[in-house]
């Protein structure tokens, strides 16, 4: 991002990723198939305080039946862009804003990392293809939303066995 081409601010910037330029290594997340990140960009002396959206089309793997599946991703953005601090600087840098750093007066960063998180953010821990995925047979494998498959279902915890022998509510008669 180049932020010498704005004149005045507030700002707004729209930017669109090549998706090939993410390198995500994250469990399930396949691929990025799509990606942009809309910014609205304040500047305060020498600091640029930046906060957007980052949009993303990616290929996830399904949590049950373990297919891949595109899904929409959105999640908000917040930092800060600033001259590289030197050393005694960055040692006194305590709060908990992200960064991104410029050398020089050539005031272009690269947001690449910032979106990527944001990416891995919006990812939710079990992503499902759909609501109803059935998922796959425990015994032998088959992806049940495409197929059935003729497993016995019926097992029980051996410490559970007792119960099955019970059949009705036993009640305490007083006399």
């Amino acid at each position: 991002m180049d932020l010498r081409e704005f004149e005045t601010f507030p700002a707004h910037k729209m930017l669109e990723g090549d998706p090939e330029n993410f390198v995500i290594d994250y469990d399930g997340l396949a691929k990025i198939v799509k990606v942009s990140h809309r910014l609205d960009i304040q500047q305060s002396g020498e600091e640029y305080f930046c906060q957007g959206k980052v949009d993303a089309v990616v290929l996830i793997e399904c949590s049950r039946c373990l297919k891949l599946f595109e899904k929409q991703l959105h999640e908000k953005t917040d930092f800060i862009v600033c001259s590289m601090p030197d050393e005694e600087e960055k040692e006194n840098i305590q709060d908990s804003e992200d960064y991104a750093y410029f050398t020089g007066s050539d005031i272009q960063v690269d947001i690449t990392d910032i979106t990527r998180q944001a990416i891995i953010l919006a990812v939710s821990m079990k992503s499902l293809c759909n609501d109803n995925c059935l998922g796959l047979c425990q015994f032998c494998g088959t992806n049940l939303n495409d197929s059935t498959c003729n497993c016995k279902r019926e097992t029980i915890d051996p410490r559970w066995e007792g119960l099955k022998n019970l059949t009705g509510i036993v009640t305490e008669k007083k006399d």
